[in-house]
């Protein structure tokens, strides 16, 4: 699209005076710094060289990287470059959906804007998440880059940072003897600007491992101690089963709730275009009293609807008809399992092994 001169230098006024605020950046890097005054001096193309010079001296902080992707965007639409300023916008959101371009732009970036939202609400975003596995080591996996910006992971403990490359959107970072002081982890693009970084505090651990005391000996009245039954369900101390367990609660599909919802829906589905049906042949009928009212459009559209309402008002009466005599069947039908409880009995004449069962 071909912009006039006035219109353009208007449009880059605006764009300068509201993104004039400057965010947070690092305080060692000029070409940014360097960007932001020739936004605020409406010198776009001077300002565009700055921040592919910053986005590609790497090192930023997740901040800093989404500030420079979006002064690159905002950029590349004021001098025409509408897809490039697409797919900087589109980086951007990857890594925080929630971003907003400031107030005041111009309709030109603010549309530009909403349809990188819409694109990268259909993509995703950038995700990863960090553990500790059985063996101690450090696990790194990006579950979710859907612009392939993720190439390399940073992980920082108290004694530096070592560089992992990603592989298949995983890497295996140091072993438990370099993780006692780790810090955090650092997801990476290819210029090496962290897109996300993840606390030490979050990376998931194993739980620790719980150790069962070895079983008890049980003393019977006769004074012989004897081991408790593996899997019983009751003490074994000579007097007789535990209590039974809670009933088995019924399965979603054996109960009458799960069957009565659709039921009443059909039914209601039914009722309702079987009114319809016979208004329809009352305006039928009317039509019909007409004279040469059968010839008429009306009458021939009173006609089909009446048999198009009592056809769906047929369907839904069989439907409800069908699922209400399953439902019936598959409540009546069931059965809780058996509970079967064991004991250990011991009394003067010897000692046996109690089983019941209960339906």
């Amino acid at each position: 699209m071909v912009t006039s001169r006035p219109v353009r230098r208007c449009l880059a006024a605006l764009v300068a005076v509201a993104l004039s605020a400057p965010l947070v950046a690092r305080a060692d890097s000029p070409a940014l710094a360097e960007a932001r005054l020739a936004i605020r001096q409406v010198k776009y193309d001077r300002a565009q060289a700055r921040l592919v010079e910053a986005l590609h001296e790497g090192g930023h902080a997740p901040a800093e990287l989404r500030e420079i992707l979006q002064l690159a965007g905002t950029t590349a639409i004021v001098l025409g470059q509408r897809e490039v300023g697409d797919q900087y916008f589109r980086q951007l959101l990857a890594l925080a959906p929630d971003a907003t371009l400031p107030a005041g732009v111009a309709p030109k970036l603010r549309d530009a804007f909403v349809a990188a939202q819409a694109a990268m609400a259909a993509l995703g975003r950038l995700t990863a998440r960090a553990r500790i596995d059985a063996d101690g080591a450090l696990v790194v996996e990006v579950t979710a880059d859907p612009l392939h910006q993720a190439v390399a992971i940073d992980v920082v403990t108290g004694g530096g940072i070592e560089g992992r490359p990603l592989r298949a959107g995983a890497a295996t970072g140091p072993g438990p003897t370099e993780l006692t002081d780790l810090i955090e982890v650092r997801v990476l693009d290819g210029y090496g600007n962290q897109l996300l970084v993840i606390a030490a505090d979050v990376i998931e651990r194993p739980a620790p491992a719980t150790v069962t005391p070895p079983p008890a000996a049980v003393a019977t009245p006769a004074g012989v101690a004897v081991p408790p039954l593996v899997g019983a369900t009751g003490p074994s101390d000579g007097v007789g089963p535990r209590p039974a367990p809670p009933p088995t609660a019924r399965p979603r599909w054996r109960r009458w709730s799960t069957w009565a919802i659709p039921t009443v829906v059909g039914a209601g589905v039914g009722v309702g275009f079987a009114i319809g049906a016979a208004a329809a042949r009352d305006e039928r009928d009317r039509q019909l009293g007409e004279p040469a009212g059968q010839f008429s459009d009306a009458y021939a559209e009173a006609v089909a609807d009446a048999h198009d309402r009592q056809l769906v008002s047929n369907l839904a009466f069989v439907a409800t008809g069908v699922i209400a005599v399953t439902g019936a069947v598959m409540v009546l039908t069931w059965q809780p399992p058996a509970r079967v409880t064991t004991a250990l009995r011991v009394d003067a004449d010897g000692a046996g092994v109690v089983v019941s069962a209960r339906w």
